[in-house]
């Protein structure tokens, strides 16, 4: 999909999820909550010969979530996310290799141990899926070309993640996630072959109703 394509995607959807939370709010639904959220992945890349989650990407965006009860619901979000494969975080010459998204995480959610000051659950545990569209690619990564034609134009994963309270509304987020999707194919006789993402993410998201 071409980037003029996926940036109107990106474009057209936070706008449906804008205008459905505040038609909520006309209708005094409290069940709708919009958050704010940012923070960095540590990621790697199953195939690239390397190992270690030593690839820092910043991650930002929003959420929407919609509780189904006191203690459970459903969230849609659409953030901007670098993942990729470096191979030292702290070695500035390194071999590396840059992807950047625009992902769209749906998730399910339950809290535990209930706040009654800040109406807030203290532990929140989130799963789901994320479909993801590929923005641009840097790579010098050995074997592993700098076209973004030859990497897939979708990723698809899955993640589990817990998020911790801080204050009426904020909430420190640790997510763990898993591509269930080669992002990037060779000829079979290339030893690097396949190209599969790993993700450690640390985010903070601020309620912002």
């Amino acid at each position: 999909m071409p980037f003029c394509s996926k940036f109107r995607l990106c474009l057209i959807l936070p706008i449906m999820v804008y205008s459905g939370l505040v038609l909520s709010q006309d209708y005094n639904d409290d069940r709708f909550k919009g958050e704010l959220s940012g923070g960095l992945n540590l990621s790697q890349m199953e195939g690239d010969g390397l190992s270690g989650f030593n690839k820092i990407g910043l991650s930002g965006g929003f959420r929407v979530n919609y509780d189904l009860s006191q203690n459970k619901g459903i969230s849609f979000s659409i953030f901007l996310d670098q993942r990729g494969s470096a191979e030292g975080i702290f070695s500035g010459n390194s071999q590396h290799l840059n992807l950047t998204y625009f992902a769209f995480p749906i998730s399910y959610y339950f809290g535990n141990w209930w706040h009654e000051e800040s109406q807030n659950h203290k532990i929140l545990i989130h799963f789901g899926f994320i479909p993801a569209a590929l923005v641009s690619v840097e790579s010098d990564l050995r074997d592993f070309e700098e076209n973004p034609d030859l990497y897939r134009n979708w990723d698809w994963s899955v993640f589990f993640g817990i998020g911790y309270a801080l204050g009426n509304k904020g909430r420190l987020n640790l997510k763990l996630e898993r591509s269930l999707v080669q992002s990037y194919r060779r000829s079979q006789d290339s030893v690097y072959s396949a190209l599969q993402n790993y993700l450690l993410g640390i985010r903070y998201s601020h309620r912002i109703n």
